[in-house]
């Protein structure tokens, strides 16, 4: 299971399609796709950050807070949608199935994936886009692919959105999650399929440790040698 948080307009959706298909996995799911479906459970009166974009959030909040709109408002936003993205880890763990989550409410310390350590390979990175020139051409290439996602809106608000940059960016260096510069499409795909590799081959090693752990320990009990169950090298 890889999980790629970042801002608006860094590039998670590409980089989550192409690595799919790297990887042959073919579930991927957006954070937004998520958000989309509970904001058709959940009226805008009830909860009025789901009706609203990451970087706009803040702006709809009940009570204004005295610090960064911006960021309280994605803080709320995303915890909402972490919900939604949690039910969806525990299905794929249960399930054994291979998945890619993308989008911009996977936010390190937002999510819990402890419970399902020994049955999943999570492997959470934040991507983003260090330079303001170029983060600002990513959403002009957008929309000139995309006739729905006019630049001129995320422009206007492309302070905000480097703000949530800063913000997931901070969370991810406190919580230990590898952050990866999209300053070239291939190099940043390149850099997420290395980091799987690296997490697979540690925990196969892993698992081969304490399989010879466990050998040597009922070797010198005397008892009879217990079968160590396979770890799915692909099960992610």
């Amino acid at each position: 299971m890889v999980l790629i948080g970042g801002a608006t307009g860094v590039g998670k959706s590409t980089l989550a399609t192409q690595l799919a298909t790297r990887l042959g996995i073919v579930r991927v799911v957006a954070t937004d796709a998520i958000r989309e479906v509970m904001r058709a459970l959940f009226s805008h009166e009830l909860m009025p950050t789901l009706h609203a974009s990451s970087f706009e959030a803040g702006s709809v909040l009940r009570e204004p807070p005295s610090k960064d709109e911006v960021v309280v408002g994605f803080r709320e936003q995303t915890a909402a949608v972490a919900v939604g993205v949690q039910a969806l880890v525990e299905r794929a763990a249960m399930e054994g199935t291979h998945l890619i989550i993308e989008g911009a409410h996977v936010v390190p310390g937002f999510l819990d994936l402890e419970p399902w350590r020994e049955r999943i390979l999570a492997v959470p990175v934040v991507v983003t886009i260090e330079e303001d020139e170029l983060h600002r051409s990513h959403f002009a290439a957008r929309a000139s692919e995309h006739t729905g996602r006019p630049s001129q809106r995320y422009l206007d608000r492309f302070d905000d959105i480097r703000r949530v940059q800063r913000y997931i960016k901070s969370q991810a260096l406190s919580h230990g999650v590898p952050v990866i510069a999209n300053y070239s499409f291939d190099r940043a795909l390149a850099a997420i399929i290395d980091l799987v590799m690296e997490r697979a081959t540690e925990r196969t090693s892993q698992a081969r440790i304490s399989g010879d752990s466990r050998s040597e320990r009922e070797r010198a009990s005397g008892s009879p040698p217990a079968s160590v169950p396979a770890i799915e090298g692909g099960r992610t």
